[in-house]
């Protein structure tokens, strides 16, 4: 199973470091990511494709494409992860085409450079822009000096699917239910079952019943007062025993507050 990291499909999000990457679970989001390891060992996947990373290694994520990391040895990577918005413009300069998802990179004088700017300019809106869609043109003319670029596949309906995910993250208490769906985005409840499983793996009651799991639990963590059963009504779950059984197969435990 997959989550939608939502916050990275903000129309400004980026971001820039270097650090460990432990364990991050399968996602995808709008925001387009290179990942470029220069110490350690990463178990790294991307779409359906899995590698072991090593020092001089490096993969590139497009946008809405599920991928996760696991560390397997003490690792140290440089994150560039930003608006599909700026690598689209660097598609059409490169003839549509984008790196392919695994490709060796050590030019870490380059990411070392660009991570020292990043955070000298990164405090102000404009310039941490500037900044971004020039640093993504330099590691793309890095890239391509030495790597073969491939034709960016068709995104078909992750836009669709991304809307969804988004509209269900913002509407999490409402009536989430594949009818509705059809009302609001102008789909057919078939045809909106079908890309969603496909994108998911799961179906959407499933999906929606994980999410809702999710925000009940986020808000027990953060209130101590809040009874779980409210939270879980709030959350949109219409029955006590529906909840629980969610929970459940989510976490395999029951909820350890039961006030």
């Amino acid at each position: 199973m997959s989550y939608y990291e939502i916050k990275a499909e903000g129309l400004n999000y980026k971001s820039f470091v270097k650090r460990s990457v432990g364990y991050t679970k399968s996602h995808f989001h709008g925001a387009f990511e290179f990942l470029f390891v220069c110490g350690g060992t990463v178990e790294v996947c991307v779409a359906d494709e899995k590698r072991i990373l090593k020092r001089g290694d490096a993969c590139f994520v497009d946008c809405f494409c599920k991928h996760s990391y696991l560390e397997i040895e003490d690792s140290d990577c440089y994150i560039f992860l930003g608006p599909r918005r700026i690598f689209e413009r660097i598609e059409k300069v490169l003839g549509e085409t984008i790196p392919p998802p695994f490709f060796r990179f050590d030019n870490y004088k380059l990411l070392d450079t660009l991570l020292v700017a990043y955070k000298n300019y990164g405090s102000d809106d404009k310039s941490s822009n500037l900044f971004f869609q020039s640093a993504a043109g330099l590691i793309a003319s890095e890239i391509y000096l030495t790597t073969p670029f491939i034709k960016k596949e068709s995104k078909g309906d992750f836009y669709l699917v991304a809307s969804i995910l988004k509209y269900a993250e913002e509407n999490v208490s409402s009536d989430l239910s594949l009818q509705t769906l059809s009302s609001t985005f102008g789909y057919s409840r078939e045809h909106l079952s079908r890309v969603l499983h496909s994108d998911l793996n799961e179906n959407w009651s499933s999906y929606v019943a994980r999410l809702r799991v999710g925000k009940v639990k986020k808000m027990i963590e953060e209130d101590p007062d809040i009874k779980v059963i409210d939270a879980a009504f709030s959350c949109g779950f219409e029955s006590a025993n529906t909840f629980y059984r969610a929970y459940k197969k989510t976490y395999g435990i029951t909820p350890k507050r039961t006030n």
